[in-house]
């Protein structure tokens, strides 16, 4: 349920107790926030937020230094989706009352600090199994979104974006790796 349609909700009850002449306890009504973070499952809305964060890292080292001009764009490509995967969650995750960090974790970041030490076609195969692995966990992810017990229908709805998104990247991935080391000039 939206956050505007659960305010509109909880004012509308809040008005019809107090047109029938009782008070509203305020104490007995949970926060909307409250409720809806209660309902999101919190380990997966973080993995979620955590892979689209490592995609759009991999996907800016990846546009700097891939060495053909097809994984600069597939770098490209994942960046975008990794932004776009990571507003859909935000506003699911602040819906629900929950924060989120900026910061990429330290397993991603020893990965990151890797693929800069690489180059030319090692880069490249490095990367596109760096990026299919962190696509593979946000798939997953979402995954345990959606099949959450309780889990919101926005929530849901959500996660099912996600990974119809991660689903595309995850065949343009493979495509690349199909065709050899990675994607030709």
């Amino acid at each position: 349920m939206s956050v505007r349609r659960t305010a509109v909700t909880a004012l509308a009850a809040l008005l019809a107790t107090s047109c029938a002449g009782q008070a509203a306890a305020p104490a007995a009504m949970p926060s909307t926030s409250a409720a809806a973070a209660a309902a999101l499952p919190q380990d997966e809305v973080g993995r979620t937020h955590r892979a689209a964060l490592t995609l759009i890292a991999l996907g800016e080292l990846g546009r700097e230094q891939g060495s053909t001009q097809a994984l600069r764009s597939l770098a490209s490509r994942t960046a975008g989706d990794g932004r776009s995967l990571d507003e859909q969650i935000r506003e699911l995750a602040t819906g629900g009352g929950l924060v989120l960090g900026d910061d990429v974790e330290a397993s991603a970041q020893g990965v990151l600090t890797d693929l800069r030490e690489r180059s030319g076609g090692d880069f490249d195969r490095a990367w596109l199994q760096a990026a299919g692995t962190v696509v593979g966990q946000g798939r997953e992810a979402a995954d345990g979104i959606r099949s959450a017990p309780g889990a919101p229908r926005e929530a849901v709805s959500v996660a099912g974006n996600l990974q119809a998104r991660l689903a595309a990247l995850a065949n343009a991935l493979g495509h690349a790796i199909a065709r050899g080391s990675g994607p030709t000039r």
